[in-house]
């Protein structure tokens, strides 16, 4: 059975104070940004964008990755749906979740991922 690879994970197995260097650099539409993060911690994303790891200096880095497929294969679909999601929940916190409006954003965004999806 074959699966897309569209969004990326990695964990980071040990604290930054372990090691010098490692930081996984993650370029996307909005520049290039360093992440490098507690352990236990994790960052998830595009398995489109280009990343890569500088070298380690001091130390050693651990980390873990994997793949996991959306139900959503289009990359920009999936980017308006969370900024939908984001909106959404600022919408929320603002008005309350039994608003008429909230309400309404919340059906739509579940019909367009029903729509968008990729079963």
């Amino acid at each position: 059975m074959r699966m897309r690879a569209d969004v990326s994970t990695t964990i980071f197995l040990n604290d930054p104070e372990d090691y010098d260097g490692g930081d996984l650099l993650i370029e996307d539409t909005f520049g290039c940004h360093s992440v490098k993060l507690p352990a236990g911690h994790a960052v998830v994303y595009p398995s489109s964008s280009l990343h890569r790891v500088e070298p380690v200096t001091r130390g050693s880095r651990w980390g873990s990755f994997f793949w996991a497929q959306s139900m959503v294969r289009d990359d920009a679909m999936r980017a308006m749906l969370y900024d939908l999601d984001l909106s959404i929940i600022e919408t929320r916190n603002l008005l309350g979740d039994d608003n008429h409006a909230v309400l309404g954003l919340v059906n739509h965004y579940h019909n367009l991922l029903r729509r968008f999806a990729d079963l």
